[in-house]
């Protein structure tokens, strides 16, 4: 159809008779065609949400796939209807995170409010370890004289840690040049 030839940037001559490998990337065919395939053998129609690229561009589509079926009652073919659902997914993804930035700023403020001093970075550090699904971990700052101080890293790393002379107070001048000091240094993740 228009739409369709017109979402893939093609006119829709160009389309007709042509291949999902044809007119989209090896993995978005392949998945496509595996979908096209489930509905001919189970006879059942399939509504699916997939990532895809239409005009050059990445979007979220949402789709169904229904058996059409002969006389007789076997699977003749399958049509399929999609619909652009990126904005959808985009204020879905906005919402989750909004509510797991409101839970993770909540729990840190109780843990700086009510944990002891001994055991705040600790606490601070499981509540972003849970909001990451991470089991590893450092938390630290920056002191007064430009030193990186960690003061909680996991357990369980700190007892393995083969560093000789472990401790919690890194001088500036000791960091090196790699990836991590230097996302320290220039203040911005990696």
């Amino acid at each position: 159809n228009d739409f369709a030839a017109k979402a893939l940037g093609l006119e829709p001559g160009q389309i007709l008779g042509k291949k999902q490998s044809e007119l989209f990337p090896p993995e978005i065919a392949t998945r496509q065609q595996s979908r096209i395939d489930a509905v001919i053998e189970s006879g059942k129609a399939l509504y699916i949400e997939n990532p895809s690229y239409l005009s050059n561009r990445p979007v979220w589509l949402g789709t169904w796939l229904a058996p059409l079926t002969a006389g007789d009652g076997t699977v003749s073919g399958v049509i399929g209807v999609s619909k652009d659902i990126t904005e959808r997914v985009r204020a879905e993804d906005a919402l989750r995170t909004s509510a797991l930035l409101k839970g993770v700023t909540s729990r840190i403020g109780e843990t700086f409010l009510t944990a002891p001093d001994e055991e705040v970075y600790e606490r601070f550090l499981k509540v972003v370890l849970d909001a990451m699904g991470s089991e590893h971990g450092t938390f630290g700052y920056i002191d007064e004289n430009g030193a990186l101080v960690v003061p909680s890293m996991t357990r369980h790393i700190w007892e393995r840690c083969q560093v000789q002379d472990k401790r919690v107070v890194f001088p500036r001048d000791t960091w090196g040049d790699t990836a991590w000091p230097r996302a320290i240094r220039e203040k911005r993740a990696i």
